[in-house]
């Protein structure tokens, strides 16, 4: 048993909602889904969008095989090289396959255009594309004119996909209760992560580190994937993770759920252009410009999103890396309770996430007395003590203006892009 022979599932780019079960597996049951397999001998077109390391070209691979596929690597190549190559697989007559474009993006900044001309010529009406991209690098100009085309996300996995999985890397299936008991089973979202960490479980006994130390070390490890591409980050790695802060600060008080690499997303997506230079107070030498937005938007930190957009993978690395940028800065009570919005002492049912992060990184009692919801019930600020269950959802204050703390510590400087 092989680890392609684990079955994935797929969803519409464009649907807003991923049935999970009540310990973050995928609901396997749910209706909006189509299992990967399925594809296989599928008449229409199709790209696979997700961020690396979740299994976008383990699935391709799968597929390729079941219904007789033409690989096409473009990765290095330019120019007319890629019309001549994927012409010459036309001629075929095979589904063709064109994996990791994001890759290929990196040795020819024409890609899209080139890659459009030729999947869309003269004699290409009837060929079934198979395609996979990270959200950062997909654009629909890949696909201008390309006629019955679909874009997919791929799910995390259901339980008993990922039981199959510790059955091929030969782990104790044990590992799925203790990923849920420690409320990590998101890492079925990501099948690197989640061998790396069954394996490490396996050898040790352990998870790594405790709640925020694991938390931490999944951003990072996150933000740090595309190291292994051919083209290095240029962006070191406390940049990349102040960025990250910053970014998430966006999503978890500033209402912006998702971001764009180009202008023109549509109204509920802020694009890279659109977000704030200014140096972090720390580094007042060293302004966030667009390549750096760009490679951490471009990290498997991020997600696909509808319409061509990213956005955070997990609400919880929102609440995490907002409330470590917050109180990382030392703001006094009323200043955090201008940040959350809080009036009279109530604060917005939306907004309990990041507020009881807050608290539970600060070690201390923060909203008690002033931290009451919106409808009545209390914010449990003692949560430090246990494995903070929350999913809250977004805060929806609208993209005029986006609350930011980079100034001094303690001072909220707000930017205003409307």
């Amino acid at each position: 048993m092989t680890i392609g022979a684990v079955e994935r599932h797929v969803q519409g780019a464009d649907e807003e909602h991923t049935p999970l079960d009540g310990d973050g597996f995928l609901d396997g049951a749910a209706a909006s889904m189509t299992l990967a397999g399925d594809l296989a001998g599928r008449p229409g077109s199709f790209v696979l969008l997700a961020p690396g390391g979740v299994g976008k070209s383990v699935v391709l691979d799968g597929l390729r095989r079941r219904e007789d596929g033409l690989e096409v690597d473009l990765v290095g190549l330019r120019g007319a090289d890629i019309g001549r190559t994927i012409g010459a697989a036309i001629a075929c007559g095979k589904p063709i396959y064109l994996d990791s474009l994001d890759e290929a993006l990196l040795t020819e900044p024409a890609l899209v255009r080139l890659v459009n001309r030729a999947m869309s010529g003269p004699g290409t009406d009837g060929v079934r594309w198979r395609l996979a991209c990270r959200p950062s690098a997909w654009t629909s100009s890949f696909v201008d004119g390309v006629k019955n085309f679909e874009r997919l996300r791929l799910l995390p996995m259901t339980r008993d996909a990922a039981r199959r999985l510790l059955a091929c890397i030969e782990v104790d299936e044990g590992f799925l209760d203790v990923l849920a008991a420690a409320g990590r089973s998101r890492l079925s979202a990501s099948l690197l992560h989640f061998i790396a960490a069954a394996r490490q479980w396996q050898e040790t006994g352990r998870l790594p580190g405790q709640r925020a130390d694991a938390l931490e070390s999944e951003v990072q490890r996150l933000l740090a994937e595309r190291e292994e591409l051919r083209q290095p980050l240029r962006t070191g790695a406390d940049m990349r993770r102040r960025t990250a802060g910053r970014l998430a600060v966006f999503a978890a008080f500033g209402g912006v759920g998702r971001f764009a690499f180009r202008t023109g997303a549509g109204q509920t997506a802020v694009a890279i252009a659109e977000l704030p230079t200014v140096p972090e107070p720390d580094r007042p030498d060293v302004t966030i410009g667009r390549e750096v937005y760009a490679e951490v938007l471009g990290s498997a930190l991020f997600d696909t999103a509808p319409r061509d957009t990213v956005a955070f993978r997990h609400q919880e690395y929102v609440d995490y890396l907002a409330a470590k940028y917050v109180v990382d800065r030392a703001p006094t009570r009323s200043q955090v309770a201008a940040l959350l919005g809080l009036t009279d002492g109530v604060l917005p049912r939306s907004m309990q996430g990041a507020p009881v992060e807050v608290s539970v990184q600060r070690r201390e009692g923060f909203l008690d007395g002033c931290g009451r919801v919106r409808g009545g019930s209390r914010t449990p600020v003692a949560v430090h003590q246990s494995s903070y269950p929350l999913r809250p959802p977004r805060y929806s204050a609208g993209k005029d203006t986006y609350p930011l703390i980079v100034d001094v510590p303690g001072r909220i400087e707000p930017f205003n892009f409307g």
